[in-house]
C-alpha cells in the first residue's frame, strides 16, 4: 500500500459559493498537481472514475491546501482512498460563513488502452448555502501507447439541470512520467463553447513519487 501526504501551497482565490450546484472541476485545482490523465491516478476517481483502471495495489492520499487560509489552519483538505477500480473521496472546506463536505465513490472497468467509469457524489454540511445537490460523473480515458492521453468526463446534478464537461489532454515525450506536458478544458452549461476555464502546465518526477509540477 502506497501512502501519499501532500501540501500544496497555492496563491490565487476561490470560488467557494459558486452558483451552479455542480462544483466547478477548476475548484479543486489545488488539489490536482496535474490533469487527471497526465500522471497516474489523478484523485483517484473523484475527476475521473475511468483512471481507476490502471490501479494495481491500494492506494491513499491525504492532502490539504492554503487556498482558503494558512495551511496550518487545516480548513481545506481532502482524503482519496482507492484499489482497482474502485475509489472513495471527500474534500472537506471551512469558511467563515460555513462548512462543506463533498463525497463520491467511483468504479471503473476497461484496459490500459481505454477505460470507462462511473462515480457518484453527494455532500454533508451546509449543503444550502453552497448549493450542493447529488451527483453522478460518467469518465473515460484513452491511452493509445505511453506517449499520450485523452479524457473527458462529464458531470450532471440529479436534481438540476446543472452539468459540466471536462476534457484533458497529456503528452508524455519519454514515454513515462518523468515529464508530462498537459491541458485541459471545462465548460459549464450556462456557458458558451468560447467562454469555458482552461488550464495547462508541465510535471516533473525526478525520482518516483517526488514531483514538481507548474
Amino acid at each position: 500500500m502506497k501512502v501519499a501526504l501532500v501540501v500544496l501551497i497555492v496563491a490565487v482565490p476561490i470560488l467557494a459559493l459558486g452558483q451552479s450546484s455542480v462544483p466547478s472541476y477548476h475548484s479543486y485545482n489545488d488539489f490536482l498537481l496535474a490533469s487527471p490523465g497526465a500522471l497516474k491516478f489523478g484523485l483517484y476517481g473523484f475527476d475521473n472514475p475511468a483512471l481507476l483502471t490502471y490501479l494495481r495495489q491500494a492506494d491513499l492520499m491525504l492532502t490539504w491546501s492554503d487556498i482558503g487560509g494558512p495551511s496550518s489552519n487545516f480548513i481545506r483538505w481532502g482524503l482519496f482512498a482507492a484499489g482497482p477500480n474502485l475509489g472513495f473521496g471527500m474534500v472537506r472546506q471551512n469558511t467563515y460563513v460555513g462548512s462543506i463536505t463533498d463525497y463520491r465513490v467511483s468504479a471503473s472497468f476497461g484496459n490500459r488502452s481505454l477505460s470507462t467509469g462511473i462515480a457518484y457524489g453527494w455532500s454533508s454540511g451546509d449543503k444550502d448555502l453552497f448549493n450542493r445537490s447529488t451527483l453522478l460523473t460518467i469518465g473515460t480515458l484513452v491511452r493509445p501507447d505511453r506517449f499520450v492521453s485523452v479524457g473527458f468526463f462529464g458531470t450532471t446534478s440529479l436534481h438540476s439541470s446543472d452539468n459540466e464537461g471536462v476534457v484533458d489532454v497529456a503528452v508524455r515525450p519519454l514515454g513515462n512520467e518523468l515529464f508530462a506536458v498537459f491541458g485541459d478544458y471545462a465548460l459549464q452549461h450556462t456557458k458558451s463553447l468560447g467562454n469555458g476555464n482552461w488550464s495547462a502546465g508541465a510535471a516533473l518526477e525526478p525520482l518516483s513519487g517526488i514531483r514538481f509540477a507548474a
